[in-house]
């Protein structure tokens, strides 16, 4: 099988763009908190909720009826 997908035949480097973003990077606590974040957005219930709450004032007590999320009662 011959893989014909295109393959850049140049090795670049930019170095400064390198440093410049470790030098951005964000501290370890920093970015395990806003892993912990997308983990909790990653769940589809939770992110309909947030919408709605974005659109409306809602009361939180009864989100099911929004987003149809039965298991909130």
């Amino acid at each position: 099988m011959v893989d014909n997908t295109p393959v850049c035949q140049t090795t670049c480097v930019h170095e400064e763009a390198v440093v410049e973003a470790k030098n951005a990077m964000l501290p370890d606590e920093q970015l395990s908190s806003l892993s912990e974040l997308f983990k909790i957005l990653g769940d589809r219930t939770r992110v309909r909720i947030l919408h709605a709450l974005s659109h409306h004032e809602l009361c939180v007590c009864r989100p099911n009826g929004v987003v149809g999320a039965s298991h909130f009662r």
